[in-house]
């Protein structure tokens, strides 16, 4: 399983958690969404355990339900450490055309959980993904799983949160709530839309009691 650590107090609560996965279970029925990316808005807003948590989830309640998580983070990778996987095979080596998605594709402790890691390229790869091949690897997976999580890195960091964004069907922005400021999350979200990527919702993280009111029209 998980490592505990990963279950952090923001979603300690799993009705936020099961408002997420609402969330997702609608841009699936309305809008035919099957890839979701997460991005924070410069990093450390807890994206990659965002995820987790939500795997943690999706496995106790929709244990029927296929799918997999994919670690695009090439600026710092931690899923792999969180579900107790080596790196391996990945998307990075997929890329790179040295391996193919089946053979670096693996289980999870989670049923009907599978996990794709960065791989042994990754940084090699970091701030250099091609949107076509990007595209292509995502459109081969995305009919066989229900969900494709994908953890990208901040996207006001690093270029290839883009490439993942547009990639996607729908993607999350993550706001560490009271710590981010309105600049950097109105132009996070502005190079989104910018780019034309879907945004399916934005995620206040370490939630407490008060929250600016900006944040509110972002929601």
């Amino acid at each position: 399983m998980a490592k505990s650590f990963w279950r952090c107090p923001e979603f300690k609560n799993r009705k936020q958690i099961g408002d997420l996965e609402k969330r997702i279970l609608l841009l699936s029925q309305k809008n035919n969404c099957a890839v979701f990316s997460f991005t924070g808005c410069r990093g450390g807003e807890g994206v990659s355990t965002i995820i987790v948590n939500l795997v943690n989830y999706l496995a106790t309640t929709e244990s029927e339900k296929k799918a997999l998580v994919i670690d695009a983070n090439f600026k710092a990778p931690v899923l792999h450490e969180a579900l107790g996987k080596n790196l391996g095979h990945g998307l990075s080596d997929i890329l790179k055309g040295t391996s193919s998605w089946s053979d670096a594709v693996t289980s999870t402790d989670f049923e009907n959980v599978h996990f794709l890691s960065c791989g042994s390229a990754y940084q090699q790869m970091a701030g250099n993904l091609e949107q076509a091949k990007q595209g292509a690897v995502l459109a081969e997976i995305r009919g066989m799983y229900d969900y494709v999580l994908v953890d990208s890195p901040a996207v006001l960091t690093s270029a290839d949160s883009l490439t993942v964004a547009v990639a996607a069907d729908a993607t999350f922005l993550v706001i560490q709530s009271l710590n981010t400021p309105k600049e950097v999350a109105d132009r996070a979200r502005s190079l989104l839309d910018d780019n034309e990527c879907f945004i399916g919702g934005v995620l206040l993280n370490r939630m407490r009691q008060v929250i600016p009111g900006w944040m509110y029209k972002l929601l």
